[in-house]
């Protein structure tokens, strides 16, 4: 009686856990951007330490100078996961300003969003920290990544 017990929870709570996967993912797809009033002060602290670690004075102000065309090129990102496990992503290169398009695959595998770019070897994979209706909380967990270890981002409207 008891195995039977025993048997019957863990496929209850396997069951209970895929639902919250299925769940997840639902939620994952749509169109998302960053959350600039969360994410400039990131940024901006990223800047800071990146300009305190030059020596050279003029890369700083160089740096300063570009501060607004790369805060406006990080809002205007988006990323769109579609239900069909396809992806799409949209940005701006902060120093030319030119569009630049990529596509790909992605799929939700214990907590990771995984992303894998059309005719790239490699995927990249972060963890999903938080969800709701609204805002995605995403973390990178990889060491040699990007230094942004947390990113916010709110569904496009």
């Amino acid at each position: 009686m008891k195995i039977k017990t025993c048997l019957l929870l863990f496929g209850l709570i396997l069951f209970t856990s895929l639902q919250v996967a299925t769940a997840q993912k639902a939620q994952i797809v749509g169109k998302w951007n960053p959350d600039m009033e969360v994410m400039k002060p990131i940024l901006m602290e990223l800047i800071e330490k990146e300009m305190g670690n030059s020596d050279d004075e003029a890369q700083k102000e160089m740096m300063k100078g570009m501060i607004d065309m790369m805060m406006q090129s990080f809002s205007e990102m988006s990323m769109e996961f579609k239900a069909d496990g396809t992806y799409a992503s949209s940005s701006k290169n902060p120093m030319t300003q030119e569009e630049e398009n990529k596509t790909g695959t992605w799929s939700f595998e214990d907590g990771y969003i995984i992303t894998k770019e059309d005719d790239a070897e490699d995927e990249d994979k972060v963890l999903l920290k938080e969800i709701t209706a609204d805002k995605m909380v995403l973390f990178n967990d990889d060491e040699e990544g990007s230094p942004i270890k947390e990113f916010v981002m709110k569904r496009a409207k």
